[in-house]
């Protein structure tokens, strides 16, 4: 897979965290279908290696939307 496809991934999955930081679960629910259909193997990993936030509590954040969007650590 390219670099380019690889970024779209991580588009995906950033969709994924803010529809479930805004509550909108069923949005989540699309994009995480988007995300399955092209990347099965998308880990919340591979989000946080790409971006690799420092704030311990926006981190958190965003490990527990992708993982109540049901993403795998």
């Amino acid at each position: 897979m390219t670099q380019t496809n690889n970024a779209h991934f991580i588009v995906v999955m950033g969709a994924v965290i803010a529809c479930e930081l805004a509550g909108h679960r069923s949005r989540a629910a699309h994009w995480m279908a988007v995300l399955r259909d092209h990347r099965p193997d998308a880990r919340t990993s591979h989000f946080l290696n790409a971006l690799p936030f420092v704030d311990p509590a926006f981190r958190g954040k965003v490990i527990a939307a992708l993982r109540s969007a049901g993403l795998p650590d």
